[in-house]
């Protein structure tokens, strides 16, 4: 069965759902973790390229209590766009592989 590449590709639901979950999975993952005092980290998010830093805290707040923050500190917007587009060709290939089985 052959089949164009534009007809793999096309956006359906399923498509869209699964690259969307894929992507926010894949944030999830640190890449690095660096120290950046006794108390706080840079964290290096997301696969299969870095696209977000998090700044993480954890120590005593406004009230004494200790708590954990995290906040992000930077967005790379190439590699963001770029891992979104991997998981979307990864996804569309995917659900094509499997219409392509159950035929």
């Amino acid at each position: 069965m052959k089949a164009k590449l534009i007809e793999i590709l096309r956006p359906t639901l399923p498509v869209v759902f699964l690259a969307a979950v894929l992507f926010l999975l894949s944030l999830i993952i640190f890449v690095t973790n660096e120290g950046t005092s006794k108390v706080s980290w840079d964290q290096y998010r997301e696969a299969p390229l870095i696209a977000l830093k998090t700044l993480k805290y954890t120590g005593p707040c406004v009230d004494g209590a200790p708590c954990t923050r995290v906040a992000i500190g930077e967005i790379f917007p190439i590699t963001l766009l770029t891992d979104l587009m991997f998981w979307y060709v990864l996804s569309a290939v995917g659900v094509w592989g499997f219409k392509t089985i159950r035929k």
